[in-house]
């Protein structure tokens, strides 16, 4: 959209704005944005830097923009001075390629209102996955976690689907670490691209929303990354719970997300939480055994070999869990 709604064309205040709000595009050209020879550097950026530098926040601020239609002026005041956000910035030769906003939350800051916190007798500003997980799972000790949410992260539009955001990842998880960090953690709305994106950094699902947001059309979901081995075991914890969770739900909260969504999010659930009985398996697929006696079982097994969808198609994907795990349609055969 290019027509003002506010402002008359060429309006000067306009132009005003947008550049003094960071609303206005610095990106440079593709040319200019290939990658070259020179090594690309990832570190934490100093607010003092920031606030000092209008050109390093004015493109900085540009990617955040391109990265979420929901960012405001308001980010920009938080990005420059609310203690509890970090920013990390990949650049190569003095350009930016990459940013990311960090929330930390949990930690002693939440201990002495964890109970409440946990019961749903209290919420606090900020501490969005700290909050919310702890209250879902009614697990205190979620809630005092040391955490570092992921808040927002991009890189430049014509450097994309190269490998950088996973390389800025992995610096922040080496940052989390020094800092004694137990948990990073993000939420978003779940579309398959996101959610590759963050399972390949090895990000664990542990939340799905049972409704779409009235803001993005999308369930929302969350996922954890631990940083140690004691907090590996809550991870798995809260990731059965969820595996559970799903298996009760996939066919009435979730009864209508599309199928091939819900395939993308059962092959990396936990595959060992299900039991399977193969012979039934087969003997339906042999044509031996009717849908309505085996329906339970291929559920199962489903559930028990997530991952094996991979060997089947989008389209295959697709039918199997509409029919046996959204009971969206009645068929006789796979």
């Amino acid at each position: 959209m290019s027509e003002p709604i506010r402002w008359y064309v060429d309006d000067p205040l306009e132009k005003f704005w947008f550049t003094a709000l960071c609303y206005s595009s610095h990106h440079e050209s593709d040319t200019q944005t290939k990658l070259t020879h020179h090594p690309i550097v990832c570190q934490q950026l100093d607010k003092q830097r920031l606030a000092h530098s209008p050109e390093l926040l004015s493109k900085v601020f540009s990617l955040l923009i391109d990265a979420h239609y929901q960012t405001s002026p308001d980010d920009i005041q938080r990005l420059l001075d609310a203690p509890e956000s970090i920013c990390f910035i990949m650049f190569q030769n003095n350009r930016v390629l990459g940013v990311a906003q960090v929330n930390q939350e949990g930690g002693l800051k939440l201990s002495g209102l964890a109970p409440a916190i946990t019961q749903g007798q209290r919420r606090v500003k900020g501490h969005l996955v700290a909050q919310n997980i702890a209250n879902l799972y009614n697990d205190e000790a979620f809630c005092t976690m040391r955490q570092w949410r992921i808040g927002r992260i991009a890189i430049h539009p014509h450097l994309q689907q190269m490998g950088l955001g996973s390389e800025l990842i992995a610096f922040i998880k080496q940052q989390a670490i020094k800092h004694q960090t137990d948990l990073l953690t993000t939420a978003f709305g779940c579309n398959s691209a996101l959610l590759k994106f963050w399972q390949l950094a090895d990000f664990e699902l542990i939340k799905l929303s049972n409704k779409v947001e009235v803001s993005s059309g999308e369930h929302s979901c969350i996922c954890v990354y631990s940083l140690h081995q004691d907090a590996q075991h809550t991870v798995n914890n809260l990731t059965k719970e969820f595996t559970n969770e799903l298996q009760f739900q996939i066919d009435k909260a979730w009864k209508t997300m599309p199928s091939t969504l819900l395939a993308d999010i059962l092959r990396y659930i936990d595959e060992h939480n299900s039991v399977s009985q193969t012979d039934i398996v087969k003997q339906y697929c042999e044509g031996f055994r009717n849908l309505d006696s085996s329906q339970r079982v291929i559920r199962n097994h489903i559930f028990a070999n997530a991952k094996e969808l991979n060997k089947l198609t989008d389209s295959e994907q697709g039918i199997l869990v509409a029919c046996i795990l959204q009971k969206q349609v009645i068929c006789s055969s796979i």
